[in-house]
């Protein structure tokens, strides 16, 4: 049956009384295609607009209106206060004496008129409805109505369009519907109106919190505390952020400021624990949390953080304690099962994980985590499809999850799942429209499991291309470009990036660079994920104008290299601390000097070569932070060469970088593979840590043929040559990167002064008056793999010696060995048993696990290339 417009407007209107903001459009859009004059539906639909934020979409309706029926008061009161709301003074006394022309109320128009001041703008006399009015509201709030909330408050504000407790509760409905930015509006309507009232700022800074505007959140809460320098939540929600955009010393100040004004502040205490977490700083993390539960005994979350703590300094029995008293204090704290799950499983209780993550899951059906650590559990057990199924559930949940994508992987090699048999075991891939970051994710794990397969190389096209898609790889500049000087040097040109092969001297070759006066460099590997996935996003969140802003506060160690901000690496884990590690804080003759770069200088610097563009990507930023950089260190010289210690990036990093730099040179520096591997996993294999083991050995195994070397101007370096014959070596390297060798070529330095080498290398000190002692590569290889492990091992990296000259090219012997070696494959290596009896692992449960069969698959592989081409083709 056909409706009338009195019909349809009549279900518009319920809808819209009922808080069905799409359903009201609907109508009242059907209404306006019908009869586009109609008083009623365009007022209505003004109303609409208003109730969502779109104040200036808005303005066109509600004139419609007046102009089809001047005589309706409502008419004039919406259209005057969203002018109002707009700011729009001189518009708003305009439309008023057009009301009083047309007989609307006076009494009506002074109420309105009352928020403009004809000498300064206008002035906000707050109006409140009443007690009974706000507690009805509040009692629709608290029951989860919030859409008719809502429509209430939109009534409400009609009539007190300067109510700040409106624009809050407004504000906050729109907040849990995660309408962030409707949210956004109200709040900052109700800061126009009282600028000083602190709890509209602080407001502000969650919704833009959980908008993941995390640099425009700490605005809004510094501002509020500028309001109210005592308000203690405040400096928790604004560590909070620092502490999320890597402020960590910030974060503590902030935790320390809530303290003072509130002394038995247990949140504090317990997020201040936290950050001295993640500074390393683990005895003034376990003393925080302790404080915090002396003053809130049960206080689950500072339990469950006590426990993240005592996991860090290896105390897994306690933080087990720790986790079971969260949850015996908050029984649905899904995040402390999980916690205890991970736990259990770490000493080997694969079953009270299971459980445990079980439990999170039941709690919080769409917790992605919690199915990462039950696949980790599963994966543990051998319960391969198990943990595809679970890691999957955690991709379909949150398919942004980048640690999901990374994990599946591992499982997927394993099953033997290539890329035909991807889509249907992650049936998201079958829906059409997916995100672009999705299917660059879906590109990236088909090229992660093709490697050194015959269709890696239309496997990494297939990525590159995706990647070229991406959304917002280019910003444009708003303002008008400045025409350069005639001076302006140009950006380096050429283009070389350093990768590792195991623990092979990069640091060291770096440091010979570091000094060259053709050539620009950043100190140490701070920046060997700036190409992933995240970064540029985040650099470019708060637009143009803060892209120095943001880009500053992410890597705080280029600029003072003590800081302890985290730094992202592989794996989208953090490195604290990197500076320190890296050797950056006791440089020079003395050792007693730490690298530092004036921020101010450079930030005005790169703010002025930015003007120069009207536009920029990740690489062109790239090479203006470089340009800053040398100019705040007073580098006149003119630079040919950008050189780049990319070092280990991950996969997105290392993809979106050839396909912003496709021009690149890349250099690996090599060294004896087994004595290089060795080296490489002597930490994690101190530690126990298998899986790290697996992945580093894996790394190495693939790595020899990767594809991307067959498609760019790439050259291996050996270590011992840089040792045992600089001269020589040195020289053809400066010819094939088209530089002129120069005495700082001889000597170990960052930012031009001295640099006494990697801390954590075993020579740290004892050679570093010269860049060329040869202790490292004489050292003797054992203290991890037994001779047998070495056959095994050396065989597989045959080619790849060859081609190095590491050993003399014996083919016949090497079909011999590589026979010999297939069925030592499926046997333990003598290394795994050492880890099995340090871990009080079951050797029958070991060789079940995930780590052990994905090690067996990627040594399988390799041997059966090996077996068809008697080399890596």
């Amino acid at each position: 049956m056909e409706l009338t417009l009195d019909e349809v407007l009549k279900r518009g209107v319920e809808a819209h009384k009922a808080g069905q903001i799409q359903e009201a459009d609907k109508f009242y859009t059907a209404i306006l295609n019908a009869q586009p004059n109609h008083s009623d539906a365009n007022h209505n639909m003004g109303m609409l607009l208003v109730s969502v934020g779109n104040l200036e979409q808005a303005l066109t309706f509600f004139n419609t209106s007046i102009e089809t029926n001047s005589g309706i008061d409502q008419y004039w009161v919406s259209y005057i206060n969203a002018l109002i709301d707009l700011n729009r003074m001189k518009d708003a006394r305009k439309v008023i004496k057009k009301a009083i022309k047309k007989g609307i109320n006076k009494a009506v128009l002074k109420k309105i008129g009352q928020r403009i001041n004809p000498n300064q703008g206008w002035t906000l006399p707050v109006q409140e409805p009443s007690p009974h009015q706000l507690q009805n509201l509040i009692e629709l709030c608290d029951r989860g109505e919030l859409q008719e909330a809502l429509l209430r408050i939109q009534g409400l504000l009609a009539m007190f369009p300067t109510s700040i407790v409106l624009l809050n509760i407004q504000g906050s409905s729109f907040t849990s519907l995660k309408q962030f930015d409707y949210a956004i509006t109200s709040y900052t309507r109700a800061i126009k109106i009282k600028p000083d009232y602190a709890e509209s700022h602080f407001n502000l800074g969650n919704a833009l919190t959980k908008k993941h505007d995390l640099y425009g959140a700490i605005d809004s809460y510094r501002q509020a505390l500028l309001v109210k320098p005592d308000f203690a939540q405040a400096y928790i929600n604004l560590g909070k952020a620092l502490n999320d955009t890597g402020d960590i010393d910030g974060a503590v100040d902030s935790y320390k400021q809530a303290i003072a004004y509130k002394a038995d502040y247990a949140e504090a205490y317990t997020n201040m624990g936290d950050v001295f977490k993640i500074k390393g700083e683990l005895i003034e993390a376990v003393n925080s949390h302790r404080q915090a539960l002396i003053i809130e005994p049960d206080f689950a979350e500072a339990h469950n953080n006590m426990g993240n703590t005592l996991i860090a300094q290896g105390d897994l029995e306690g933080a087990i304690i720790s986790y079971k008293r969260a949850v015996k204090c908050k029984s649905d704290y899904a995040g402390a099962y999980s916690n205890l799950g991970n736990a259990l499983r770490d000493i080997g209780d694969l079953d009270g994980a299971i459980n445990s993550q079980r439990q999170a899951i039941k709690i919080k059906p769409q917790f992605s985590i919690a199915y990462i650590n039950l696949g980790l559990v599963q994966m543990a057990q051998g319960d391969i499809d198990g943990a595809i199924n679970s890691f999957r559930q955690a991709i379909d949940i949150d398919p942004y999850l980048s640690d999901a994508w990374g994990r599946i992987f591992y499982v997927l090699r394993i099953a033997q799942d290539h890329s035909v048999s991807v889509s249907n075991r992650l049936p998201l891939l079958k829906q059409k429209n997916l995100p672009k970051s999705v299917q660059i994710k879906s590109a990236l794990l088909r090229y992660n499991l093709h490697h050194g397969s015959s269709t890696a190389e239309a496997s990494l096209n297939d990525a590159v291309d995706l990647l070229a898609t991406a959304e917002n790889i280019i910003i444009n500049n708003p303002e008008e470009k400045i025409k350069p000087r005639h001076s302006e040097p140009d950006p380096p040109q050429g283009l070389v990036a350093l990768l590792h092969f195991g623990r092979s001297g990069t640091g060291l070759l770096h440091s010979l660079i570091d000094d060259h006066t053709q050539v620009s460099t950043l100190p140490s590997i701070y920046f060997s994920e700036f190409f992933d996935l995240l970064t540029w996003d985040k650099i470019i969140a708060g637009g143009w104008g803060e892209i120095v802003d943001r880009f500053v506060a992410m890597y705080p160690v280029l600029f003072d290299a003590t800081a302890s901000n985290p730094v992202p690496t592989i794996g989208g884990q953090v490195i604290v601390k990197i500076g320190e590690k890296e050797g950056m804080t006791r440089v020079g003759s003395n050792m007693d000097e730490a690298l530092m770069v004036d921020r101010v200088l450079f930030r005005e610097e790169l703010h002025r070569l930015m003007a120069l563009y009207d536009q920029l990507d990740a690489m062109a930023f790239f090479q203006l932070v470089h340009c800053a950089y040398e100019k705040v260190l007073h580098n006149a010289d003119e630079k040919r060469l950008l050189f780049y210690h990319i070092h280990n990036p991950d996969t997105y990093a290392k993809i979106n970088f050839i396909r912003a730099a496709p021009q690149t040179r890349w250099l690996m520096m090599v060294r004896e593979p087994i004595q290089s591997c060795e080296s490489w996993i002597r930490e994690p294999f101190a530690n126990n840590d298998y899986m790290e083991i697996v992945v580093r050995i894996d790394a190495m195994l693939f790595q020899i043929d990767d594809v991307i070397f067959s498609k760019q101007r790439s050259v291996g370096m050996r270590l011992e040559d840089l040792k045992e014959h600089p001269k020589e070596t040195m020289l053809a390297l400066c010819n094939w990167m088209g530089i002129d060798e120069e005495e700082s070529l001889y000597e170990m330095t960052a930012q031009g002064k001295k640099w006494w080498g990697d801390p954590s290398s075993p020579d740290y000190g004892k050679e570093a008056m010269t860049p060329f002692g040869n202790t490292s590569i004489k050292r003797k290889v054992g203290s991890v793999f037994s001779k047998s492990d070495q056959f095994i091992l050396r065989t597989l990296f045959y080619p790849f010696s060859v081609r190095f000259g590491y050993v003399d090219e014996n083919a016949e012997q090497f079909k011999v060995e590589l026979q010999e070696i297939r069925p030592m494959l499926d046997e333990m290596f003598d290394f795994e048993r050492v880890i099995a009896k340090e871990t009080q692992a079951d050797e029958k449960q070991f060789v079940k696990s995930g780590s052990y069969r994905y090690l067996r698959t990627c040594l399988i592989e390799r041997w059966n290339t090996l077996d068809e081409f008697k080399t890596y083709p």
